[in-house]
């Protein structure tokens, strides 16, 4: 997982969830999930925008 392109963790195995807090959205947030086949095939990334809160 990346938050606005910048590693911010790994997720193992079969897990469908992940929970991000202490997200600072001062600016909109791009948070993106980028999957590996067990062959370390890379996917590609896909994920929400959230947008700024003032």
């Amino acid at each position: 997982m990346t938050i606005d392109g910048f590693p911010a963790g790994v997720v193992e195995g079969l897990a469908r969830s992940v929970s991000v807090t202490e997200v600072h959205r001062e600016k909109e947030v791009v948070i993106e999930v980028l999957g590996f086949t067990a062959e370390r095939a890379m996917g590609d990334r896909t994920g929400p925008v959230l947008a700024a809160v003032k």
